[in-house]
């Protein structure tokens, strides 16, 4: 009799060592709940009480002691992102969207090995993209209307499950990566009204029919493609076009439309 007890209280704690949360993971949700203003959510109810695996934390899920999900959107997160965010090495979702006063920098994430949805859209982030926000299983990482400045990182172009990418309405710049190109499952790229130059890319010169697509408001140089150029040639969405100081261009219907001729042949 006295063998089966402890067999059984050894059940239970071997049970419970499974299911736990790591301490590592319990620290990074207490720091997200102190930088992000945690008292003021709209939804904190178990948040900083005990394990979030044994626990009920509002917007936590687990799976075999391990958080795999964190959903905050639209529950009035105030500050910043912690580093230690990064700890979450089994997070599969996270959605801090809809946050209009969470702000700072998004912080690198190279555990994040499993992680397939990323949502930081409608805050108030600043800085860059990381290099290492991204996982090779992503699917969807929403980082539309912000602040963000400098460059696409290349390496969103060995995503090969990456089915949206949303970057609009931010301050990014530059050139848009070939290696995008790559991302085959690719369904919709937003773009649009940010500051992005040069050459429109490669990969988008001919019609992406299975493509949800928008580059507009940006500072492409001419000539566009005429499919997105603007109309009454194409849709518009990617006009409209600058032309280079040094060029000389024929505009037919509207700057939009360019082309290289030679300055006899321009249509006044």
């Amino acid at each position: 009799m006295k063998l089966n007890v402890i067999l059984l209280v050894l059940g239970v704690f071997a049970i419970q060592s499974v299911l736990c949360a790591s301490k590592a993971e319990i620290a990074a949700l207490n720091d997200l709940y102190a930088s992000a203003g945690g008292p003021g959510w709209y939804f904190n109810s178990g948040w900083t009480q005990g394990d979030p695996c044994i626990n009920t934390w509002s917007g936590v899920m687990c799976d075999s002691g391990h958080v795999i999900t964190v959903t905050l959107s639209n529950n009035g997160l105030v500050g910043s992102l912690p580093s230690t965010l990064n700890n979450l090495t089994s997070i599969q979702t996270f959605d801090v969207s809809f946050n209009p006063k969470l702000s700072g920098t998004i912080p690198p994430v190279p555990q994040w090995h499993n992680a397939y949805t990323l949502l930081f859209n409608n805050c108030q982030f600043t800085g860059s993209i990381p290099n290492q926000i991204s996982t090779k299983d992503i699917n969807i990482l929403n980082l539309s209307n912000n602040k963000l400045t400098g460059t696409i990182p290349e390496n969103l172009g060995f995503q090969f499950y990456m089915m949206e990418l949303n970057l609009e309405n931010n301050q990014l710049s530059g050139t848009i990566p070939q290696q995008l190109g790559t991302l085959y499952s690719l369904r919709t790229l937003t773009l649009q009204n940010n500051q992005f130059s040069g050459q429109f890319p490669e990969f988008l010169m001919t019609k992406p029919y299975d493509l949800n697509f928008n580059a507009t408001n940006n500072k492409f140089a001419c000539p566009l493609p005429e499919y997105c150029a603007a109309p009454p040639i194409g849709n518009g969405l990617c006009a409209p076009c600058s032309s280079p100081s040094n060029s000389i261009f024929c505009c037919t219907y509207s700057p939009d439309e360019c082309y290289h001729v030679t300055s006899s042949l321009c249509v006044t």
